[in-house]
């Protein structure tokens, strides 16, 4: 089922102000890896709620989640934009129409304010920024980082990937819970220094992983979520798109690293192409995220016969997947750094 996500502004006459939620808009897309996401406005924007539905239907949705882009469950929340979804429902029978939660209370939210209150009062980003220079924060939070982790039995060569993890995450968990299997991080390490192909299962996992050192190691990063030919065969044939796109991606992963930060059906179909088609990837960060198959296909990497960095449970994503591919590249930098000063 297709669905599509209408992000609901009020609207503004002023076109600056418009443009901002259709960014918004297309960021969304991009985190959350959705088939169509639109920007639609109850006045003075373009398109009107009805007009943004109907684009949706008209680009093959068959589903559409309403996600009203507002503070509080004001009266254009609880009336007036329920009133919409029901008048685009009358209009479209056969199509599902859902609507979210504002966004209300959220600690994330909080935080941006603070930013926000700091950079105006004091001219900075925060506290922190006043006693440190920015390179001082970062070595503070290894410091940090180094201290609590003294009480893990962590490997020498898996311990600067944890680190950045938890330096991402400030989630002391995934000290305990990452797994990885004998050798793979030097196996990482040794295809980049090669140059090897990265291949990822979404677009966020990609961004993340730093550009710098892409450009340092001659790395190329791919993902074909969003190819539009993958887009076509995932749903002629009913299944995701992670999929499809791993299928795509087969002859750049022989060899390559794979970093895989959301889907577990990529995961999956990796470990079936490497069983049934004999794609052996130099290594896999396979680190899905989420209540439904993450944790079993992360366990089913861990029992075959492949390379790999993952963790146990539900916990994982993009950030995660892109934190370890980093750390890797890091590792691999400074070994080529140390080999061209020998020479």
């Amino acid at each position: 089922m297709k669905t599509a996500i209408l992000l609901l502004g009020h609207g503004s006459p002023s076109k600056e102000a418009n443009e901002s939620l259709e960014r918004t808009a297309a960021m969304v897309k991009l985190a959350g890896g959705y088939d169509l996401v639109k920007a639609a406005f109850m006045e003075f924007g373009k398109p009107d709620i009805q007009t943004g539905a109907r684009l949706c239907i008209e680009s093959g949705a068959e589903k559409i989640v309403f996600m009203p882009y507002f503070l509080y469950m004001g009266a254009h929340v609880s009336k007036d934009l329920p009133a919409e979804m029901e008048e685009a429902k009358k209009k479209y029978p056969n199509v599902r129409m859902i609507m979210t939660d504002p966004l209300g209370e959220d600690p994330k939210l909080a935080e941006i304010a603070v930013k926000r209150i700091s950079k105006a009062v004091t001219g900075q980003q925060s506290s922190v920024s006043r006693n440190f220079r920015p390179d001082g924060i970062e070595k503070e939070s290894f410091r940090i980082i180094d201290e609590a982790l003294r009480g893990y039995n962590i490997g020498e060569l898996e311990y600067p990937v944890v680190r950045r993890i938890v330096h991402t995450t400030t989630d002391f968990e995934y000290a305990a819970s990452m797994r990885f299997s004998k050798g793979a991080v030097q196996a990482g390490v040794d295809a980049l220094k090669k140059g090897c192909s990265i291949v990822t299962d979404v677009d966020m996992v990609k961004s993340g992983i730093l550009q710098s050192y892409r450009n340092t190691l001659g790395i190329e990063v791919f993902c074909h979520i969003s190819d539009e030919g993958v887009i076509k065969e995932a749903k002629e044939k009913g299944v995701t798109r992670a999929t499809i796109a791993m299928r795509k991606g087969k002859e750049r992963i022989n060899g390559g690293i794979v970093a895989i930060g959301n889907a577990p059906t990529a995961l999956y179909e990796l470990i079936r192409l490497s069983k049934e088609e004999g794609i052996r990837p130099a290594l896999v960060v396979g680190m899905p995220v989420g209540f439904v198959g993450a944790a079993d296909s992360k366990e089913a990497l861990a029992v075959g016969d492949l390379n790999y960095i993952t963790n146990k449970g539900t916990k994982g994503g993009s950030t995660i997947a892109a934190a370890a591919v980093n750390a890797l590249m890091i590792l691999a930098d400074e070994e080529k750094s140390r080999l061209m000063a020998t020479k």
